[in-house]
């Protein structure tokens, strides 16, 4: 059986965002990737946290 939470498409810069519905303090993030195949597409991804949206948050600290 299957299970994912989600993935990209080919996108040049794809970018994927979880609204929490209100603030929170962020210890940790744990990402988990794909077993299947395809595994070096998750090279490079970064993961930025805080409240803005401009530019798909690219301005949220790392």
């Amino acid at each position: 059986m299957l299970h994912q939470c989600t993935h990209t498409k080919y996108d040049k810069n794809p970018w994927w965002k979880v609204n929490l519905k209100s603030p929170h303090r962020i210890q940790s993030v744990a990402i988990t990737n794909r077993g299947d195949c395809c595994r070096e597409r998750i090279n490079g991804a970064e993961i930025r946290i805080g409240n803005s949206t401009d530019k798909g948050g690219i301005g949220n600290p790392r």
